[in-house]
């Protein structure tokens, strides 16, 4: 019996493209760690090892089986859940390129999809921290942070339906493109700047906040995250996007 090509062709995988430094997987359990239900730990299937973790039980996001697309995620409940790197592996190096994909069916509220804090800093004014979150400062996806005059522009209205979707940011040395590639908004902005992060920074899900308190806690799921240290090139983002969108069962538009 002769095999079809497409039959044997090898599933695409983010380590193909080169400088992949973080990649967050829910549909892979192995890399889970849950404990009565909530999710310890999240290891980072790239060979930078940022692996995220929650100590605290009441502050663990949960597994939804079939969150999007028929794929597991992890749940956040707006209240309390989040889950923030290990030490200094944390730190991602600009420029950059970022995906997630995520899903957010009610508008009510921001909430955050991940921050890049700077350590000692409770405000987004420093060039090596930012956040990306959903439904706030006018917007339905929006990025804080960097060293600017004002707030970063965001993409869609804050009364529009998220649903499930995919998000990407691409960030150079001054400027950054947000894009919601599920809906086809983007806005690029350049009155922004963005310097290599010192080793004191980490990252974060599910909460937009430099010191991790209770603020924009993300009432939401996320499946998976993806970062590269650099701006990829358009044929590169478009074989991203397309195999998150066939994984999950999204249109690109």
């Amino acid at each position: 019996m002769t095999l079809r090509v497409s039959a044997i062709r090898p599933r695409f995988s983010p380590k193909q493209i080169a400088g992949l430094q973080l990649w967050l997987d829910a549909s892979d359990a192995s890399t889970l760690t849950t404990i009565s239900g909530g999710v310890s730990e999240w290891r980072d299937k790239s060979a930078a090892a940022r692996d995220f973790s929650q100590t605290t039980a009441n502050n663990r996001p949960t597994i939804t089986g079939s969150a999007i697309g028929g794929k597991p995620a992890l749940t956040f409940d707006g209240s309390n859940d989040f889950l923030r790197s290990s030490s200094n592996a944390g730190s991602l190096v600009f420029p950059s390129t970022i995906f997630i994909v995520a899903n957010k069916s009610t508008n009510a509220a921001a909430g955050g999809l991940i921050t890049h804090y700077k350590t000692g800093e409770d405000a987004y004014n420093s060039s090596s921290a930012f956040a990306i979150t959903t439904n706030a400062d006018g917007s339905a996806i929006h990025m804080l942070g960097a060293s600017g005059t004002g707030l970063y522009s965001g993409i869609g209205s804050p009364s529009d339906a998220l649903g499930s979707f995919i998000v990407s940011l691409t960030i150079a040395s001054n400027s950054a493109q947000l894009r919601n590639l599920t809906s086809g908004a983007s806005v690029t902005d350049s009155s922004f700047t963005f310097d290599n992060p010192a080793t004191n920074n980490g990252l974060g899900l599910g909460v937009m906040s430099a010191s991790f308190g209770n603020i924009h806690q993300l009432a939401g799921d996320i499946a998976e995250v993806i970062g590269y240290s650099r701006a990829l090139s358009a044929t590169e983002h478009d074989t991203i996007a397309r195999s998150l969108a066939r994984k999950y069962g999204l249109t690109l538009a």
